[in-house]
This record gives structure tokens, C-alpha cells and sequence, in this order.
């Protein structure tokens, strides 16, 4: 699937997989703060649902540089 994340700086398009998505997102859950971590769940739920979604919070842009 592809992922285009769109933030006050830049417009990225990822190609991922659920699998490795999972494994991303579960990685940063010690560090993360509670805005992330709702925005996060929001993420993998559009994501299990093969949803291109828009996102405007830098926080996914944060989420996604750390393959």
C-alpha cells in the first residue's frame, strides 16, 4: 500500500506493509507522548482497513523516519 503523510513541511510517500508498519509503530510506544500515541492508534486503524489517509501531525512524520 502507499502512504502519503502530508505536513506543514513536506509531502512524503511511503510504501509499507501492515507487517512492518505493526513492528514501527509497537517500537515507539515507550517514547512517544499521548498525542502520538491517539494519533497512532488512529494510523494503524486506517492502515488495517488498506485506506490511503491523509495526515496533517507531525508526530506521524516523527513515527515514520525511524525505520
Amino acid at each position: 500500500m502507499v502512504l502519503t503523510i502530508i505536513t506543514n513541511k513536506s509531502k512524503i510517500k511511503l510504501t509499507l506493509n501492515i507487517f512492518n508498519v505493526r513492528k514501527l509503530l509497537y517500537s515507539n510506544y515507550l517514547n512517544e507522548t499521548r498525542e502520538m500515541r491517539i494519533n497512532r492508534k488512529i494510523l494503524f486503524l486506517h492502515l488495517m482497513n488498506n485506506e490511503l489517509k491523509y495526515f496533517s501531525e507531525d508526530s506521524f512524520l516523527f513515527i515514520f523516519c525511524n525505520f
